[in-house]
């Protein structure tokens, strides 16, 4: 009976996302795009497909990388929150949650910007267009004068007492790194806490894809820290989250200690992750993102296979999710494969997805 009202309950959203899967970019499309033969001819692509940014260089005779990407992840901004009305209670608090991510990310863009002293018309420049209500008063925002009158300008935000928390340890460090890492735990641990209020289905659909994908997080940071940062083992624990996960304190302080990756996922995820077993022999420099890209693969196959199992569920929503930012980490990896002239054949081993083959 339960299984029956939950179906019911998801049966709106369900086609509404159903309703929106047409809009993604699809195989011929990803073939051409793949296949332009320079950055102008590919933008003028992107315009071209219907839902993708229409501004995108739109009357402009350069080509500008940094913009494209930064309108391109507006644009799936904007789609990710297309289902969200349909939802309701934990179910649309956790939701909502999830895509404050883009809003995560501007408010780290304001932290480096205002800690470097950027003009506010640049740093304004440099955020995500989010559309969408309620949000942060970023004109006020960029306008900032310093770290502390700008955390001040974030109150009745959650961001205002974390980073108030981390303050002291930004004028230690004279760096921004031990405020964006705040962020990153406290958004993280709140993530986690939503998906632990729901039950049933609906929570095994969120813990498939949302604890693990903090999991996901937390190990890459771990091994981000060791590798480029060389942090010790005390600021490798300090910087990532320790409870309510399987990469949990234990799995942290082997990686701090020197673990090799491959057993460290392997401990994690079991030996059925496919991609890890190309690990072996490659320089440290190029394990993480190694890594990540085996774990949004990963996220992708799961997406693909909710579809089609959980057609009434959270799930169905959630693998939408992932759909649209694996097709978001795509494109720019088009963009940015093109940019230095590549041909499909070199950008497709970067791809999530078998795209244009």
């Amino acid at each position: 009976m339960a299984a029956f009202f939950q179906a019911a309950r998801y049966s709106a959203v369900s086609a509404r996302v159903h309703a929106l899967l047409p809009q993604l970019v699809q195989p011929i499309q990803w073939a051409i795009l793949l296949d332009a033969p320079d950055l102008t001819s590919l933008f003028a692509l992107l315009r071209s497909l219907y839902g993708l940014p229409a501004q995108i260089l739109l009357g402009e005779a350069k080509p500008d990388v940094v913009r494209a990407e930064r309108d391109l992840k507006s644009h799936y901004a904007v789609a990710a929150r297309r289902p969200l009305n349909l939802l309701y209670n934990r179910q649309l608090e956790l939701l909502d949650w999830f895509w404050r991510r883009f809003e995560l990310d501007n408010v780290k863009t304001l932290l480096r910007a205002v800690h470097h002293g950027s003009p506010p018309s640049q740093a304004y420049d440099a955020l995500i267009a989010l559309n969408a209500s309620p949000s942060l008063p970023w004109d006020e925002l960029v306008a900032s004068p310093s770290i502390p009158a700008l955390i001040e300008r974030l109150a009745g935000f959650w961001y205002e007492r974390t980073l108030r928390d981390a303050l002291p340890q930004y004028h230690r460090q004279q760096a921004v790194f031990p405020l964006e890492v705040a962020l990153d735990l406290a958004y993280h641990s709140t993530l986690l806490d939503l998906v632990n209020q729901l039950r049933g289905a609906e929570h095994a659909d969120a813990d498939a894809f949302l604890r693990a994908w903090v999991d996901a997080q937390n190990i890459l940071w771990a091994f981000r820290y060791r590798f480029y940062a060389q942090l010790s083992s005390e600021e490798i624990l300090n910087y990532t989250l320790h409870h309510g996960l399987r990469a949990d304190a234990e799995v942290v302080r082997a990686i701090a200690m020197g673990a090799p990756l491959a057993d460290v996922v392997e401990s994690v995820w079991g030996a059925g992750l496919a991609g890890i077993e190309g690990f072996a022999g490659l320089e440290e420099r190029e394990l993480a993102p190694r890594l990540e890209l085996v774990l949004q693969r990963h996220f992708y196959r799961l997406a693909k296979r909710a579809l089609v199992i959980s057609p009434m569920r959270l799930a169905t929503v959630l693998a939408y999710e992932f759909l649209l930012d694996s097709e978001m980490r795509d494109l720019t990896a088009v963009i940015e494969g093109k940019s230095y002239g590549w041909p499909a054949v070199q950008i497709q081993p970067y791809l999530i997805a078998e795209r244009g083959q």
